[in-house]
């Protein structure tokens, strides 16, 4: 007995369905490593904002005792 034919055509979009599917799941891995590096990156920028500003912050220190 024969499938219908609107059967046949299900049967034909189900590897596009598939490749579909696929492509959604790499699409969120992605979006979900870059939201991780955005945050590392955040991160690393604080930190060197910080950095910068203790050393400033030293310098500036260390000129008043000179000229004290």
């Amino acid at each position: 007995m024969c499938r219908p034919k609107q059967d046949n055509q299900n049967l034909r979009i189900l590897p596009d369905l598939v490749q579909i599917d696929h492509v959604l799941s790499q699409n969120i891995q992605l979006q979900n490593q870059v939201n991780q590096l955005q945050a590392a990156l955040r991160q690393q920028q604080a930190a060197t904002i910080a950095a910068y500003l203790i050393g400033a912050s030293e310098r500036a220190d260390l000129k008043r005792e000179i000229k004290t």
